[in-house]
């Protein structure tokens, strides 16, 4: 999922600074970790991975970036349940977290005003999103049966993320001049506000941060025309497979073909892969293909998952992630996400996650 997908980290090194200077470094102070504890930094943006291990509780990283930027910092592990992490942003300051073993999500993070600002955005969410989990709770151990009561408790689960949504858009409003109204808008814009939402929004910000990345990447999802819908011939595009050859969508009518919406960092996509393998093997020569479309930002790391698990159908990426053309177009933000298209290139559906579209498949070709 895209949440959490960086968690599942690839060793790669990030670019370091030649002439180093305090404003590059992101310095730990750590509590309980044991010498020579491997810790990994993930540059959200890019996904470009560092390590580093602790000694006497403390450990730098050292990073190039030329506009306020996103990491992950975590320890190894074998499972989600495992990680251990913490996600903040740093600016051009230096920046200083202090954390324990254990609870890494927690530390502070001096040296960082966007931080800063998320952190005092997400308590006055917090009891909305509290709330919101335990309706969550309640919803998942009904039974089917229950139609009246999952009603009611979708419908309270709505009134609850609107009021969310409402929170950050009067932030966006009454806060022109920051980055962070950005970074809230493009948040958002994907599956919670319409385009015409976000295009007024973006009007009233301030017109010299529109040059950052985070701008450039709103003004794409505004300039987007068209969207995929089930029932309508999918959009056609054309982009580059691992070798940078292009691949055409409408190539491939007369085909059922599965868009599979993936990440190298993506723990539920990878354990796709076996499945997807056996539903390629099995309705290829039936008139089936597959077309990985990478959401990958970084095109070593793209390349070296496709080879490792040895992905034998064409994937294609833009390395823009979420935010390239083809992944607005097709309105995806979570992974995996599957379209089913049929023989006629038309979308006959679209399915969030894992441990579906494999029977889906099978019901076309059976």
């Amino acid at each position: 999922m895209k949440k959490l997908s960086l968690l599942f980290l690839i060793g790669i090194t990030l670019t370091h600074c030649k002439n180093h200077n305090n404003s590059s470094d992101i310095e730990l102070h750590l509590a309980g970790f044991p010498d020579s504890t491997k810790l990994y930094l993930t540059n959200a943006e890019t996904g470009l991975t560092d390590s580093a291990y602790v000694i006497n509780n403390h450990l730098t990283f050292q990073v190039d970036i030329d506009e306020p930027t996103q990491f992950i910092i975590n320890t190894p592990a074998k499972n989600r349940s495992e990680v251990d992490f913490i996600v903040f942003w740093k600016e051009r300051d230096k920046v200083t977290i202090y954390a324990e073993k254990g609870n890494l999500k927690e530390g502070k993070v001096d040296g960082s005003k966007i931080n800063l600002l998320d952190k005092n955005l997400k308590k006055k969410l917090s009891k909305f999103e509290k709330l919101s989990d335990s309706l969550w709770l309640v919803y998942r151990s009904l039974s089917p049966d229950s139609t009246e009561l999952l009603k009611r408790i979708e419908y309270e689960g709505n009134a609850i993320n609107d009021s969310i949504i409402k929170i950050q858009i009067n932030y966006i409003k009454n806060n022109p001049n920051e980055l962070y109204s950005f970074i809230l808008l493009r948040n958002l814009m994907i599956d919670e506000l319409e385009r015409h939402q976000v295009e007024d929004l973006y009007k009233n910000l301030a017109g010299d941060l529109k040059k950052t990345k985070i701008a450039k990447d709103i003004e794409r999802f505004i300039q987007t025309k068209h969207y995929a819908e089930i029932g309508k011939p999918a959009i056609n595009f054309t982009l580059p497979d691992v070798k940078g050859n292009p691949i055409t969508l409408n190539s491939l009518k007369g085909k059922v073909v599965l868009l599979d919406f993936w990440s190298s960092n993506c723990g539920p996509c990878l354990l796709e892969i076996p499945h997807l393998k056996n539903l390629y093997k099995e309705f290829k020569p039936k008139g089936f293909e597959i077309v990985g479309i990478s959401m990958d930002k970084n095109k070593d790391t793209w390349i070296k998952t496709v080879n490792k698990y040895n992905i034998t159908w064409p994937t294609v990426s833009d390395l823009k992630s979420v935010y390239g053309k083809v992944a607005l177009e097709y309105g995806v933000n979570f992974y995996p996400t599957y379209y089913i298209i049929d023989r006629d290139g038309k979308v006959v559906d679209k399915v969030l996650g894992r441990g579906i579209v494999e029977e889906k498949i099978r019901k076309i070709f059976e």
